[in-house]
């Protein structure tokens, strides 16, 4: 089986991140460039998505990307769309590399 999840696995990696200092894997969210390619996006929708997969809020997307948050609703919904996803969670997972799509 291979596809836009597959491939994606192939670009995540993943850094070391706990104040304790004890090794945890956290994975690292690719480019916009690279979200864009996979899923068909546009550039605003894979910033959009970017911004999710580094758990950022609507909020504070829209304040980043100098846009209202409806503007940001809209792309994230077309983003789901084209994702096949249904919840801004089950992205940031995907985008994250913590699952796949059903």
């Amino acid at each position: 089986m291979s596809g836009p999840a597959e491939t994606w696995l192939s670009v995540i990696g993943t850094t070391p991140s706990r104040r304790d200092g004890t090794s945890v894997e956290r994975a690292i969210v690719p480019s916009a460039a690279v979200v864009k390619g996979l899923f068909d996006l546009t550039p605003a929708e894979a910033r959009v998505a970017c911004g999710i997969g580094e758990a950022k809020s609507i909020e504070s997307l829209a304040t980043a990307l100098g846009v209202s948050r409806e503007t940001v609703r809209v792309q994230l919904k077309a983003v789901l769309a084209k994702t096949g996803l249904n919840r801004q969670a089950e992205l940031a997972s995907l985008l994250s590399g913590l699952a796949l799509p059903r």
